[in-house]
């Protein structure tokens, strides 16, 4: 039976990923085998939360800075 949950070679995009459920959705999806994406609104937050994903996890992991509320942000994401 093939392995439901393998997502190598895919990318996740997580908004909402420099903390709580959004960063722990990042970690289950890069454990899966995905590179992750994490979009929040501040840059700091979200870039560190990026490196300590790679680090721990050893998936590609960035983090971009990303407003849903503001039209230009997401176009930008």
């Amino acid at each position: 039976m093939p392995d439901l949950f393998d997502l190598t070679g895919q990318t996740a995009v997580v908004t909402g990923g420099s903390k709580g459920l959004g960063l722990e959705m990042a970690y289950a999806l890069a454990e899966a085998g995905a590179n992750v994406v994490l979009g929040a609104r501040t840059e700091v937050a979200v870039k560190a939360a990026a490196a300590e994903l790679q680090e721990a996890i050893g998936r590609s992991a960035r983090g971009l800075v990303l407003d849903v509320t503001q039209p230009d942000s997401c176009a930008a994401f």
